[in-house]
């Protein structure tokens, strides 16, 4: 029985392909929230994180909706041992809607890590997704 490569991932037996984005220039990285979506997600396949992905469908009167369970829940859910990574992914303009706000809040309360990813953040994404060890908190401010 022969397995399906997923994006990032080889065929057991064959080498690794180069990941799209690896050895092109900064201005033909992902420009789009979907072209974004691609990007990290074979990007953590290649650095050996596993992927959550929630797909979009068309619901009721033909709108786009996500579904699960839970409103404002993140594009993408990483993970790996000892770190798990919440990301929601926007376009450069894109907005983070309250409900996605309220989720990664209470996500980030739970010990998760969370991100709000931009196109212009690649190589921040990328620096993150190959480092092993969840980035250090920013010191918090205060008496």
């Amino acid at each position: 029985m022969t397995s399906a490569a997923r994006p990032g991932e080889a065929r057991p037996g064959t080498a690794r392909p180069a990941p799209a984005w690896q050895g092109k220039a900064r201005g033909d990285w992902p420009a789009s929230e979907a072209d974004l979506q691609r990007a990290v997600v074979e990007l953590a396949g290649y650095c050996g994180w596993k992927c959550l992905h929630v797909r979009r469908s068309l619901g009721r009167k033909r709108q786009w909706q996500t579904t699960t369970s839970i409103a404002g829940w993140p594009d993408l859910l990483l993970w790996r041992p000892g770190r798990i990574v919440a990301a929601e992914l926007k376009s450069d303009t894109g907005r983070v809607t309250p409900e996605q706000d309220a989720v990664l809040a209470s996500l980030e309360a739970a010990g998760v890590e969370v991100h709000v990813w931009r196109p212009a953040d690649f190589d921040a994404i990328a620096a993150s997704l190959n480092t092993r060890a969840a980035p250090a908190p920013a010191p918090l401010s205060g008496p």
